[in-house]
């Protein structure tokens, strides 16, 4: 009875990991271990039953050999007792077999349960991780600020040179070339033009190219919206893990880049200055 339960609860088990409901897990994991603890106290209660069956054994051996000396009318008696003690030969040995399944029963469920916790904790790295992937799409929307006023202004063809620069990064990604796949003179003079404005900024075609991918990741997953430049420069101090580091140093010039523009515009205001929340 206590083993079908303890399979059922396997079951339950299993499905709440796969659901990732965790709460029904920690429930499922006390009531696996109460279970456990009950098949626990049967084997020794029935170590207990062997034992004293045992030393009943001995007594009445004890007491044929006694009766057996004494009046040969009791061989009936002796050879009854004797068909006894091997009916309770064969109760024990039953009683080894099964103790024997219960305590194979019991490694096999702690090598479940061993296996159930490496689970978890790769589920709560994984986690992590996504915490830390989703801070970093933080920063997308600075990627766009820096296409918008600072990239796209620079082409004399505007948003129409920008779409086509972006279909180049997206080709050359897709396809994973050694260089950009620039397929006529048209897009080889716009690229020129690129990398001559990402001069201008301290910035490479490949930390570009970072920031492209960045500004993709951001229409995957939720970002944060409303983050002011000083807390964007903040954040990004933090510990990135090791698949997202490539994007630090791109950020960092690209939030460089429009503090840069930004001090200028406020700089050419004059006296069209105005406080926000006033």
């Amino acid at each position: 009875m206590k083993c079908r339960i303890e399979e059922k609860i396997h079951k339950v088990l299993l499905a709440d990991l796969n659901n990732q409901d965790w709460i029904r897990c920690r429930s499922s994991f006390e009531e696996l271990s109460n279970n456990s603890k009950e098949i626990h106290q049967m084997m020794r209660t029935q170590n207990k039953i062997a034992k004293d069956t045992f030393s009943l054994t001995e007594k009445i051996e004890e007491k044929v050999a006694s009766l057996s000396k004494t009046n040969q009318i009791l061989q009936g008696r002796v050879a009854s007792l004797e068909n006894s003690l091997e009916d309770s030969s064969k109760t024990n040995q039953i009683l080894q077999g099964r103790v024997a399944s219960l305590e194979n029963s019991l490694e096999d469920s702690s090598k479940t349960n061993q296996i159930l916790q490496e689970r978890v904790a790769s589920l709560e790295n994984s986690s992590e991780d996504l915490s830390k992937t989703n801070r970093i799409l933080v920063y997308s929307d600075w990627v766009v600020i820096l296409i918008d006023q600072i990239i796209v202004p620079q082409f004399m063809g505007g948003q129409n040179d920008w779409d086509k620069i972006v279909n180049i990064f997206t080709k050359s990604i897709c396809q994973n070339t050694d260089y950009y796949l620039l397929e006529n003179e048209e897009e080889d003079k716009l690229f020129e033009r690129l990398d001559e404005i990402l001069k201008k900024v301290k910035m490479t075609l490949g930390e570009f190219e970072y920031l492209i991918r960045l500004n993709k990741k951001r229409n995957l997953q939720f970002h944060k919206n409303d983050q002011s430049l000083d807390e964007a420069k903040r954040q990004l101090e933090m510990t990135f893990p090791k698949d997202l580091e490539c994007y630090k140093e791109p950020l960092r010039k690209a939030l460089c880049a429009i503090e840069v523009k930004w001090k200028n515009n406020r700089n050419g205001n004059g006296n069209r200055r105005f406080k926000r929340n006033q």
